[in-house]
């Protein structure tokens, strides 16, 4: 809940103790501020929600390069996928640098989001 709490404003409809309640999801966090969650969707797919609050640029990018790896080497999943507001510009390309595709945008109760997706098999052919 500390870590979360300068986003929890921007999550419509997220209560934290359900989220936790559900063990098929994962929260990577290694300083209490930057964390990765990885919301247990349907089998073998996740939603992602990736904050750095601490870390910009090449360290946000190392984190979540590490997180991937984590989550991806440590569960069954297949696929990751995320909502990344459509004017967070600088968010949306990071996502891309990452290796996520965009499948365009989708209207949702919190606005205009860009769909994006990474499968393990794109994650391994980019990261081995």
């Amino acid at each position: 809940a500390k870590c979360m709490a300068p986003y929890l404003d921007e999550l419509v409809n997220f209560n934290l103790s359900e989220w936790g309640a559900n063990t098929p999801n994962i929260m990577i966090a290694d300083n209490g501020k930057d964390f990765a969650l990885f919301e247990y969707d349907m089998s073998r797919i996740y939603y992602g929600h990736i904050f750095c609050s601490e870390r910009r640029g090449k360290e946000a990018l190392q984190f979540v390069k590490q997180a991937l790896t984590f989550f991806f080497d440590n569960t069954d999943a297949a696929v990751v996928h995320g909502l990344t507001p459509i004017e967070k510009r600088h968010v949306r390309l990071f996502m891309r640098r990452i290796g996520f595709h965009s499948y365009g945008e989708v209207k949702t109760e919190a606005g205009t989001m860009e769909h994006f997706i990474l499968t393990k098999n794109e994650w391994r052919a980019l990261n081995g």
